[in-house]
């Protein structure tokens, strides 16, 4: 395991340089720092993060426009691609017009001179912007760094611990996962038909015949499931690693998309009401009423549809090495979410019992459909990695 105190003079300086550029002096403390940091312009935003220029320059999204033209949301994003190194922005003076606008700029610092990374206690980088400023980092067994923000990973020292594997890999860099959709809500049960009044004889002749029981409501169909939501796109991040002595793997993807939410079974149909009963009086026989019918069952609902993955954002790994040291990075294309179950059918209600002489009712019907499957979510793009050696 490396330690800080066994790095030499120009690594120790250069971490120095990292801290006085974020504006910590860590004399003060003895323990790893995680500390939100504002600056007032973007010159000290892009120094802070100290990101070199991307492999594939691109034109900020400021060139050949105002910046009162701009949306909030692209003055952000042409901020950040300075920041990155992906778009730089060249004229000063759209530089001072989107710190003036933005200001201030906040992100998070991670500082420490020794870190140890394990299966127990990864490194979860998940909140703001970061820039990360740590003298060594030692990935122990089943140890992994997990970033899914805007990050500018930086560290003298990179080296694995003994023993396998066990994690996917040593840094994964991925999009949010989609929630997945609600449940469609149950039919509401049919209202089971009222019973029919009973029969009167009457000697006289006079009498009153039984009434039929009332047919079953239908039960209610199934409410659809809710879609899943999209995976978020990978976010930008660069790492930095000066001096690589084991060799690590860098996987990039988007998030996964959520899963749609089962559609909601259909309600069963109401009973049938029964039929009222005969009557005697001495010769005179009066027969009953029929049953009712049985609602039928409503039909289930269709399952939500699954979220699509998202696309790999935009990752840059520089690192130099001494002993040949390898650095694997390869995309992944985040998965689309699964279509929701498609609700069940309901029941028919039963038919009702029929008074003397006369016809029950017949069952309802179980529900038109089952509900469909949603549909399954799309793959998000697969980006690779770009991989620079140092010196």
């Amino acid at each position: 395991m490396a330690k800080f105190s066994e790095l030499s003079s120009n690594s120790k300086a250069r971490w120095n340089k990292r801290l006085n550029a974020i504006g910590i002096d860590y004399s003060m403390h003895n323990r790893p720092l995680w500390r939100t940091v504002h600056v007032n312009s973007l010159e000290e935003f892009a120094e802070a993060f100290q990101s070199a220029p991307a492999a594939n320059l691109r034109s900020s999204i400021v060139d050949g426009r105002s910046v009162e033209s701009l949306s909030a949301d692209e003055m952000r994003r042409a901020a950040q691609e300075h920041v990155f190194g992906s778009a730089p922005i060249s004229d000063p003076a759209i530089r001072a017009e989107l710190s003036r606008r933005l200001r201030p700029f906040v992100f998070d610092a991670m500082v420490a001179p020794d870190i140890i990374v394990t299966a127990t206690n990864p490194l979860i980088i998940d909140s703001g912007r970061v820039v990360t400023a740590y003298g060594t980092v030692t990935i122990e067994d089943g140890g992994y760094i997990d970033i899914s923000v805007p990050c500018h990973f930086q560290a003298e020292v990179v080296v694995k611990g003994s023993g396998g594997g066990g994690a996917v890999a040593d840094f994964v860099v991925h999009g949010v996962n989609g929630t997945p959709g609600n449940a469609g809500a149950v039919g509401y049960t049919g209202v089971a038909g009222a019973n029919g009044a009973k029969a009167v004889a009457n000697c006289s002749g006079s009498d009153v015949p039984a009434t039929p029981g009332q047919p079953g409501q239908g039960g209610g169909d199934g409410v659809r499931g809710l879609n899943g939501t999209n995976g978020s796109d990978g976010p930008t991040v660069q790492i930095t690693i000066n001096d690589l002595r084991s060799s690590i793997t860098v996987v990039n993807s988007g998030g996964n998309g959520g899963n749609g939410g089962s559609g909601g079974s259909g309600g069963n149909g109401g009973n049938g009401g029964n039929g009222g009963d005969g009557d005697d009086c001495s010769s005179v026989h009066v027969n009953g009423g029929n049953g009712g019918n049985g609602g039928n069952g409503g039909s289930g609902g269709d399952g939500g549809n699954g979220g699509n993955g998202g696309n790999g954002g935009e990752v840059v790994v520089n690192f130099g090495t001494d002993n040949n040291s390898k650095l694997i990075a390869y995309g992944i294309a985040a998965s689309g979410g699964a279509g929701g179950a498609g609700g069940s059918s309901g029941k028919g209600g039963s038919g009702g019992s029929a008074g003397r002489g006369a016809i029950p009712g017949t069952p309802g019907a179980s529900g038109a459909k089952q509900g469909n499957v949603g549909v399954q979510g799309n793959y998000g793009n697969k980006v690779d990695p770009v991989v620079r050696p140092i010196g």
